[in-house]
């Protein structure tokens, strides 16, 4: 189960910090977090009216490839 902290985190983010507006195109650069988070804010970031775009890299993944 995520930390409820994290989606708190994701609302205060989305509400204050970048007060995403309906119609705005947020991109989530997610690193090395667990999925969950993203999803979180990716919830908070729809919730807010905007269209979330994600990108996520795996540093443990990348290694391998390179």
């Amino acid at each position: 189960m995520l930390d409820p902290r994290i989606q708190q985190l994701a609302d205060l983010l989305v509400r204050y910090s970048i007060e995403v507006q309906p119609g705005d195109r947020v991109l989530i650069e997610a690193f090395d977090i667990p999925a969950e988070a993203t999803a979180c804010m990716v919830r908070a970031v729809a919730v807010a009216g905007g269209i979330p775009v994600v990108e996520t890299r795996q540093y443990p993944v990348l290694r391998e490839l390179l």
